[in-house]
């Protein structure tokens, strides 16, 4: 089998992360801090090396978190994290065929953009991590090129006087209701559940950093140009904050609409995304009930996913229930690792005791 070179782990993790970020984290982050967003963005992926700082001292990378002796650890690790992921991907699966049919797709049913987004992960999925990991690796550069585009056709729009208050909100919603804004970090759970399929195992560490520490780079450049573009108040009325940014973007008569190119970016990186996560999430079910194969999952994984974002509410529903659902990630993020270490340092010592 195939693995990830460290390179190619490091661009998955930075993929689906850098996802979320253009979905799901802005408004979310423009609510609690205004037009301190990108101080926010700073404050959250501090917190986050913290927190992975710590979660890298207590767990045991020797094998992947789903690699349990006993049948009731390895179910209870198994279904944990199996929900985890489905929760982590689903603000990003309902946003995005609204905002493809939004977009570019007017008149198109949302049911016939779902199916062929479905289809499309499902072929991800089953060709497997390594060649994600390539393609990811492969597509990163060219989205970041349309992103410092972006940046620099929107510095005309930019004024200093929009960071005005620096606090905005003040501090006190930065430190506290800010921490909700870690979540954008949640699926660095895929270093832990797909440790098995690297090449570098002992790199794993320096692999989540790089990811974090990129990543927030990215959503502090991101935030911050937003905030000098909308002044305070406009600036919390946009329900797709970095779509409305982009909008602004002009080259000349022959390219009016460049959200329309970005949205095409944009769906690339989110198919990789919803790729990534079938994969993962027929690997996880596989080890926890020590099936074979794990490619016949990616079927049912799917048709499960696609009735939930069916049948649930509008993402602005969703987005209501924003600090539930943030902070229920952030605690299964970074409890299901230690959870996991303490189960196989327990059948370690069990072992060693009665050889």
């Amino acid at each position: 089998m195939e693995r990830l070179s460290n390179k190619d782990f490091t661009a998955v993790l930075i993929n689906v992360m850098y996802v979320k970020l253009l979905l799901a984290i802005p408004r979310n982050m423009i609510q609690i801090a205004g037009n301190a967003a990108w101080l926010l963005s700073i404050f959250a992926t501090l917190v986050m090396l913290l927190l992975f700082f710590i979660i890298t001292k207590l767990h045991d990378f020797s094998s992947p978190i789903i690699n349990i002796k006993s049948t009731a650890g390895r179910l209870i690790i198994g279904i944990l994290t199996t929900v985890t992921l489905l929760l982590s991907m689903a603000s990003v699966v309902k946003i995005y065929p609204e905002t493809v049919k939004v977009i570019l797709l007017k008149n198109t049913p949302i049911e016939i953009i779902l199916l062929i987004a479905a289809a499309v992960a499902a072929l991800g999925a089953h060709i497997g991590i390594e060649p994600l990991g390539r393609i990811s690796s492969l597509f990163q550069p060219v989205a970041a090129v349309v992103g410092v585009l972006c940046i620099l056709f929107l510095i005309p729009h930019m004024k200093l006087s929009n960071l005005s208050p620096l606090l905005a909100k003040g501090a006190g919603s930065i430190a506290t209701h800010g921490l909700t804004a870690i979540s954008g970090f949640s699926d660095i759970i895929l270093l832990f559940v797909l440790s098995h399929d690297t090449k570098e195992p002992k790199k794993l560490i320096k692999t989540g950093y790089k990811a974090i520490i990129i990543m927030g780079i990215i959503m502090t450049i991101v935030m911050l140009s937003y905030c000098l573009i909308f002044p305070s108040g406009v600036s919390e009325t946009y329900i797709l904050p970095i779509y409305q940014m982009v909008r602004l973007v002009q080259i000349g008569d022959f390219f009016g609409r460049f959200e329309a190119f970005f949205e095409f970016i944009w769906s690339i990186s989110i198919l990789l995304y919803y790729s990534i996560y079938l994969y993962a999430l027929s690997v996880v079910w596989q080890k926890t009930f020590k099936l074979p194969y794990s490619k016949p999952l990616i079927a049912p994984f799917i048709a499960i996913i696609s009735v939930l974002v069916y049948t649930s509410g509008s993402y602005v529903q969703l987005n209501n229930n924003y600090v539930w659902y943030a902070s229920v990630l952030i605690a299964a993020t970074s409890i299901i690792p230690l959870i996991s270490s303490f189960v196989k340092k327990a059948e370690r010592t069990q072992n060693n005791e009665n050889p």
